[in-house]
């Protein structure tokens, strides 16, 4: 019975460690820039798909362009490699020609991808224990390649 109560006390102390950690890394929300960061006409639309481990967020213009922000919060920076790594697998076994990269001076990777009219770039990178990237779609011309460029450093910035 002590041991049990023990054991229980142990659990609960290991969880509010846990959730002390994980509090001090931030969430991954935490990492994204505020909506008026984006660029001239991009606006946020739907709710952010999230985990406490990962967020994914949706901006949109009328012209049919898109933004999605990508942030996943891991342990490591060996981690977050992997998890990066795991994207840029993912993106290649859907046609996305895919590239390892050193974007500002850390491990990521950049993608691209074209359907039609439509073109879709990518670029994930390791920021301290998080996998930070962008993925922008749009017809040619409408993706805002310097605004995305600004996002995916401050998004960095703000993970590491």
């Amino acid at each position: 019975m002590r041991r049990a109560v023990l054991a229980a006390l142990l659990m609960l102390g290991l969880s509010s460690v846990t959730a002390l950690v994980a509090e001090a890394r931030g969430a991954p929300t935490d990492y994204l820039p505020d909506d008026a960061a984006m660029p001239a006409g991009f606006v946020r639309e739907g709710e952010d798909i999230a985990t406490p481990d990962s967020v994914d967020r949706f901006y949109f213009t009328d012209r049919g362009a898109m933004l999605r922000l990508v942030a996943v919060r891991r342990e490591t920076e060996g981690e977050a490699l992997e998890t990066c790594h795991t994207r840029s697998t993912t993106l290649a076994s859907g046609g996305w020609a895919v590239r390892p990269a050193v974007l500002e001076g850390r491990q990521g990777f950049v993608g691209s991808h074209a359907q039609g009219l439509q073109v879709e770039e990518a670029a994930f990178m390791v920021a301290g224990s998080a996998c930070v990237g962008l993925i922008a779609a749009g017809v040619p011309g409408t993706i805002p390649t310097e605004g995305a460029v600004a996002i995916l450093r401050e998004m960095a910035a703000r993970a590491s």
